[in-house]
């Protein structure tokens, strides 16, 4: 089922994190609907997220009030080292989840087919 990037969240947004980050046995348990296989960690963890945030450069910080949540973006990274446009955003309640949506739109795009099970 496709979903927005931007309306990703708990499971579906792990797998999805999962997925962008190049992993493929993250799999539904039929039984639980719970996430199993190999390759699933949580991506909604620090000791996960907070790697991908520093590898792939995605700033994270607080919106305007607390009741706005946080936003991330990523910007192009040009061949001179300078910072070009951004290349996505994320918005969510926490900055991992804000982080993760924006680190699954730059792999993946702005929809993203998940598994039935998730949504």
């Amino acid at each position: 089922m496709k979903i927005k990037t931007s309306e990703l969240a708990g499971a579906a947004l792990i797998w999805a994190a999962a997925r962008a980050d190049g992993r493929t046995d993250v799999r539904v348990d039929p039984d639980d609907g719970e996430l199993i296989g190999a390759d699933t960690f949580d991506y909604l963890e620090w000791d996960t997220a907070g790697p991908i945030i520093e590898r792939e450069e995605i700033s994270v910080f607080p919106m305007n009030t607390p009741d706005e949540g946080w936003c991330s973006h990523k910007h192009e990274q040009r061949a001179d080292g300078s910072v070009g446009a951004v290349l996505c955003r994320g918005y969510g309640p926490t900055p991992r989840i804000a982080a993760m949506r924006c680190y699954v739109a730059s792999k993946l795009g702005d929809e993203v087919d998940v598994p039935e099970e998730l949504t």
